[in-house]
């Protein structure tokens, strides 16, 4: 698990990655613990999709790939709210800095 963590964190540092950590506190909350990516292009003229995860692994061919907008849309609003509960990137980190140093035993 510490290098899951350690992994998340060096992510994290990446341009192009925000990392954003769910508090239990936050409740349930729409598309908790369903695996879904938007995957959104810079040319206007290729349009967004949504990547899901099936519930199989990815090698098993589990993914479901859509493409119609308002799917889109549906889903962009799910993450939109799942980014406002949660805690900013850098209280985030914060929090992943702390639990790799408990997981290390420091």
């Amino acid at each position: 698990m510490a290098e899951q963590v350690r992994g998340l964190r060096e992510a994290a540092r990446q341009p192009n990655v925000t990392v954003q950590g769910l508090h239990f506190d936050a409740g349930a909350c729409l598309g908790v613990g369903n695996a879904s990516a938007i995957l959104a292009f810079p040319d206007p003229g290729d349009a967004d999709v949504v990547l899901l995860s099936i519930g199989l692994p990815t090698n098993w061919g589990g993914e479901l790939y859509l493409e119609d907008p308002a799917e889109i849309c549906g889903y962009v609003r799910v993450f939109d709210h799942l980014r406002a509960a949660a805690l900013g990137p850098e209280k985030s980190m914060e929090i992943i800095i702390s639990v790799e140093k408990e997981l290390a035993g420091r």
